[in-house]
């Protein structure tokens, strides 16, 4: 049986669910602040760490395109490159506890233009910008303009690489697991709404 009594205990469990993947980035966050801590200003000097962060940085547009306004660039590109290489562990984790979108009945608006819109801004934001970051990195004052003094702190500082780029990675982290439920659940709340307001014809 669907009624608002089900509606309700389904949105419930689904709150307690996503409380339980916030705490999965707890782990990812004191990893950021731990690696911003003890890498040395002149990054990793062991080979087999060093190929690795020129992989991933091979992959990841971002790492080298930050690192070029870093005033310590080899620590920045190894930041980047570690918690990069962490970032599908945690989404993994998180994946495996997020809930079910739960099943309820929403206007047609939100169905098929809010949620879409939403999740193309979540896509874009959460996961492409951190992912390519397109700047001008020949340009000096870029940092210093409007708008960009987070951006300036989380680059310039190992305070703000451990707590500011901590949080973008979980939340890219976090993006990609919510996309992914949604994707997944969206062909089901669809035909949940159809199915209710063809019952209540």
């Amino acid at each position: 049986m669907s009624g608002p009594e089900t509606e309700i205990a389904e949105v419930r469990r689904a709150e307690a669910g996503w409380n339980r993947v916030f705490y999965c980035y707890a782990p990812y966050l004191g990893l950021g602040l731990l690696l911003s801590a003890v890498i040395p200003e002149h990054g990793l000097t062991w080979p087999p760490l060093q190929a690795l962060v020129d992989m991933v940085a091979r992959i990841v547009p971002s790492i080298d395109r930050l690192a070029v306004f870093s005033p310590s660039p080899k620590m920045t590109r190894a930041f980047g490159a570690l918690m990069w290489l962490a970032l599908p562990v945690f989404t993994v984790w998180a994946c495996l506890r997020a809930p079910r979108v739960p099943r309820r009945v929403m206007p047609w608006s939100t169905l098929l233009l809010t949620m879409p819109a939403a999740a193309v801004v979540l896509a874009l934001v959460g996961v492409a910008a951190p992912f390519f970051f397109i700047a001008d990195a020949r340009e000096p004052g870029y940092l210093g303009g409007r708008g960009s003094a987070g951006l300036a702190f989380l680059i310039r500082s190992r305070t703000g690489h451990g707590t500011l780029g901590s949080v973008m990675f979980a939340f890219c982290s976090f993006s990609l697991v919510f996309l992914w439920r949604v994707a997944l659940d969206y062909p089901r709340l669809l035909a949940y709404n159809f199915t209710r307001r063809s019952d209540t014809k």
